[in-house]
């Protein structure tokens, strides 16, 4: 796919959805729908200082979701439930490049499931599934030695078999994710308050404090939770954020 053919059909595509550094839209490629998320600009993640007082160096998500999808290209990695990359290209702007994300198209994610009216109609069967897949995924990500750092519903995203029709997990978002042989100290607090561990939430009210891949399982456990409990997950974590006073 040349970045011409994609681009034209960005020009005329839908947007599903965006925030402060990217957007995503809905494309067509080989007569299949795809999800196009096109980085606005590069937008920095500051890190802080390592414990050992030396600035970690500036990164942007654009390069840490590229890298991560070289890194699983590389190590053939080939986990159904990891959001598949088709492409990725620069697109020429007068402000600079944007790096632009081709990826399967999901229909669905795990935010809209537990907030509409259909997760009432899961089986503790179906719940389960989507649980052991999301386990899985990560799993894989971290055999390999990559952290995502943002593990959220919104992030976890659903495309139907083709055979089955059920709802699959396709984990996704990898602007934030870091490899393990990174030189740098992982001591940066990103990703979403409400499903972050303690540790990294101590980086924005303590400083810099070491967190490794337990991190992730800690968001796995709040989603989980949220799962068996729809609930809103801000709502749990509020309340035990108070308890570590921030």
């Amino acid at each position: 796919m040349s970045s011409g053919t994609v681009r034209a059909s960005f020009d005329g595509a839908h947007c599903l959805g965006g925030g402060t550094d990217a957007s995503v839209y809905l494309a067509e490629f080989k007569n299949e729908k795809v999800a196009l998320k096109v980085y606005k600009k590069p937008t920095l993640v500051v890190s802080p200082s390592t414990a050992s007082g030396h600035q970690n160096p500036v990164r942007s998500r654009r390069e840490d979701e590229s890298s991560t999808y070289e890194s699983l290209k590389q190590k053939n990695v080939m986990c159904p439930f990891l959001l598949s990359p088709i492409e990725i290209f620069e697109i020429p702007e007068h402000d600079g490049n944007h790096m632009a994300v081709v990826t399967e198209y999901c229909e669905s994610n795990l935010y809209s499931l537990l907030v509409g009216a259909e997760w009432i109609h899961f089986t503790p069967q179906h719940k389960r599934q989507i649980v052991i897949e999301l386990l899985l995924a990560v799993k894989q990500l971290h055999e390999v030695g990559i952290m995502h750092r943002d593990l959220k519903p919104d992030n976890i995203m659903f495309k139907r078999h083709r055979g089955t029709g059920c709802l699959q997990v396709k984990l996704g978002d990898f602007g934030y994710s870091r490899q393990a042989d990174d030189a740098r100290e992982w001591t940066s607090g990103v990703g979403t308050a409400t499903h972050m561990a303690p540790e990294c939430l101590f980086n924005f009210a303590y400083g810099p404090v070491p967190y490794d891949f337990k991190a992730d399982v800690f968001s796995l456990g709040i989603i989980v939770y949220a799962c068996i409990c729809r609930c809103e997950c801000a709502d749990m974590y509020a309340r035990m954020c108070g308890s570590f006073g921030f």
